[in-house]
């Protein structure tokens, strides 16, 4: 039996842990091995991608993907301007939601047909969708009344009696 090499393939699965393997692993350029970003070491891939999800079952890379890959935390991103910033998977969600729900009442579409089967549709449109985004029709109003109503109340408070909500997205 012959010894395996990397394949780029493997970097689009999901492993056990519910992780994708781009975001733990890489090619580290050595014939039969990858790099494991979140232990700092090669992993031996010389028996297939079976030794990818071997290594993601181990307890030391199961306990340090629980709180380096948390959506809670954040994590380094460059961005268009060669810089980089602080990013939040969970931050991005949130901001996908948000943005959804302002176009919903700028386009006045009730809360159930904007958001049933959002999250499926979504996908299929873009591909990959922020971790966590999930959108329903309690949500949406909870948003608009809780999030958003304060926020706008305040801001034009005394300007005028209806705020008509008009934000471009970009």
């Amino acid at each position: 039996m012959g010894k395996c090499n990397f394949n780029p393939q493997w970097l689009n699965t999901t492993d056990a842990n519910g992780f994708k393997v781009s975001d733990w692993g890489r090619n580290n350029g050595s014939e039969g091995e990858m790099f494991c970003n979140i232990c700092q070491k090669a992993v031996n891939i010389e028996c297939g991608h079976g030794a990818v999800q071997q290594h993601a079952a181990g307890a030391n890379h199961k306990k340090l993907c629980s709180t380096i890959l948390a959506t809670s935390q954040k994590r380094l991103q460059p961005n268009s301007s060669s810089n980089v910033t602080c990013f939040n998977p969970r931050d991005a969600a949130a901001k996908a939601e948000i943005l959804w729900v302002i176009k919903m009442v700028n386009e006045d579409w009730s809360f159930s047909s904007a958001t049933d089967g959002i999250k499926d549709l979504f996908s299929v449109m873009f591909g990959e969708i922020p971790k966590g985004f999930s959108l329903s029709n309690t949500k949406a109003h909870y948003i608009v009344t809780d999030a958003l109503g304060p926020y706008f109340k305040k801001k034009h408070a005394g300007r005028f009696r209806y705020p008509v909500l008009r934000i471009r997205l970009r």
